[in-house]
């Protein structure tokens, strides 16, 4: 995940497919663009979020990572798609979301970003 707060992230993250790819390791890709998601979120990069989460969707189609999706939703405050999750939060779905939203509020405060 080095490089993700990179201030160029969209290079960095370039590269980091690219070597993710080259050896053969295309599984990681899901976890760079999860790791984009914060960074984009705070950021208030709106199309650049949701290039992200499309880019996820399709990295994790399988429905193996599913809970992925959810949580990049969750951070990006956005809807859950339809027609809803298998995934069962302990602490249910409303909970998980305010804790993840309350990492992207902590961030955007601690980078002077808050709204």
């Amino acid at each position: 995940m080095r490089g993700v707060f990179h201030p160029r992230p969209r290079d960095s993250a370039e590269e980091h497919r690219h070597e993710a790819n080259t050896a053969g390791l295309p599984y990681l890709n899901r976890y760079l663009e999860l790791g984009l998601v914060p960074h984009h979120t705070v950021r208030g990069a709106t199309a650049d979020l949701a290039a992200t989460v499309g880019r996820l969707h399709e990295l994790t189609a399988s429905g193996n990572f599913g809970f992925f999706i959810e949580i990049a939703h969750f951070m990006g405050d956005l809807p859950l798609p339809e027609p809803g999750s298998p995934t069962r939060w302990l602490d249910g779905e409303a909970r998980v979301r305010e804790q993840w939203q309350a990492l992207v509020t902590a961030r955007r405060v601690h980078l002077n970003l808050s709204s």
